[in-house]
C-alpha cells in the first residue's frame, strides 16, 4: 500500500508541475485573432491622436521563429517534460534494481533442504532380539537425511514419507499429500536429521502380502515423499524426494550371542545401494 501512494504522490507532483508550465505558455498554441476580423489589432497610442495597426495574424509556429521569448519558453517547457518523464523512469528503474537486488539476496541467503537416502534399517532389533515367544515378522524402517545447504535456518519443517514396491524400475507416480505431513522442526545451516517412514514387514515363509519385503532381484522399494519448510524470509518451500532400493540387496542383521552361535535380529538394505530415482525429484 506505501510503494501504491508514493507511486501516486510522484505522478502527482510531476502532472501538477506540467499543468502549470502549460498554463505559462498556453498563450502560444492559439493564433492572435484581428478584432475586426481581418486578424488585425489595433495599438491605441497615449496622445489618441492617431491609431497604429499592426498587422498581428500570427500563429503559434510564426510566433515560436520570430519571438525569442516564446521560443525559449517553449523549449524550457519541452525540457521541463522531457525532464519530468525521465525523472519517472529513472525511479521505476531505481525501484526495480532495489526489488532485484532483494531478490538476489533471498536467494543467496535463504534456506536450501536437499533429502539424502539413508537406507532401509531394521526395526528395534535389540529390543526384539529380547523378548521371549514368538517375535512376529522382521520389520524395516525407510530413512532419508535432511540437510540444510542454505545460510539461514530452516523453519517450521514438516515431511511425509512414503513407500511402495514395483517390478518397475522407471516408476513415475508419485503425488504426494501434503495435509499428511507432519512435524514442526528447525534446522540451522549446514546442519541434518534423521527421519524415517512407516513400518514395513519382511516376508515370512508362507505370506503372501505383497506389501511386504523380501529379496527378489529387480523387485523395486521406492522411498518417496515431501518435505516442507519455511526458507527464512518467510516463504514456504517445498522438497520432492524420491529414492529407489533394488531388493535383491536385502541383508541380514546377525549378532553373537554365544562365542560359536549367531542369531539373525532384522533385516536391512544399506544406503550405498540406494539410487536418486529418475522421477519424482524436485524443489523450489
Amino acid at each position: 500500500m506505501r510503494v501504491w501512494l508514493r507511486r501516486m504522490a510522484v505522478l502527482l507532483l510531476f502532472w501538477s508541475y506540467v499543468w502549470l508550465i502549460t498554463l505559462n505558455v498556453g498563450y502560444l498554441f492559439h493564433p492572435l485573432v484581428q478584432e475586426q476580423g481581418q486578424g488585425n489589432a489595433q495599438y491605441d497610442q497615449a496622445s489618441g491622436a492617431s491609431d497604429l495597426k499592426q498587422p498581428l495574424d500570427e500563429t503559434f509556429w510564426i510566433r515560436l521563429t520570430t519571438d525569442p521569448v516564446a521560443f525559449f519558453t517553449a523549449v524550457l517547457a519541452a525540457f521541463t517534460i522531457v525532464l519530468g518523464g525521465s525523472t519517472v523512469l529513472l525511479w521505476l528503474e531505481t525501484r526495480r534494481i532495489r526489488e532485484t537486488a532483494a531478490e538476489d539476496t533471498r536467494t543467496l541467503q535463504r534456506a536450501y533442504l536437499s533429502v539424502e537416502p539413508y537406507g532401509v534399517h531394521a526395526h528395534n532389533e535389540r529390543g526384539r532380539a529380547r523378548l521371549p515367544g514368538d517375535k512376529g515378522p522382521f520389520q524395516c524402517v525407510a530413512q532419508i537425511k535432511i540437510s540444510n545447504a542454505g545460510n539461514l535456518p530452516a523453519r517450521e519443517i514438516k515431511w511425509r514419507i512414503e513407500h511402495e514396491f514395483s517390478m518397475d524400475k522407471r516408476l513415475d507416480d508419485f503425488h504426494p499429500d501434503e495435509t499428511k505431513c507432519e512435524g514442526r522442526n528447525v534446522l540451522p545451516p549446514s546442519g541434518h536429521m534423521i527421519q524415517g517412514g512407516i513400518e514395513i514387514n519382511v516376508r515370512e515363509i508362507g505370506s503372501t502380502d505383497p506389501g511386504e519385503l523380501w529379496e527378489e532381484t529387480d523387485r523395486f522399494l521406492y522411498v518417496w515423499g515431501i518435505v516442507i519448510y519455511d526458507d527464512g524470509f518467510g516463504k514456504t518451500r517445498r522438497t520432492q524426494f524420491c529414492h529407489r532400493y533394488n531388493s535383491v540387496n536385502l541383508d541380514y542383521v546377525w549378532v553373537d550371542v554365544r562365542l560359536s552361535k549367531r542369531i539373525c535380529i532384522g533385516r536391512f538394505i544399506a544406503a550405498e545401494f540406494a539410487r536418486y530415482h529418475r522421477y519424482g525429484n524436485d524443489a523450489d
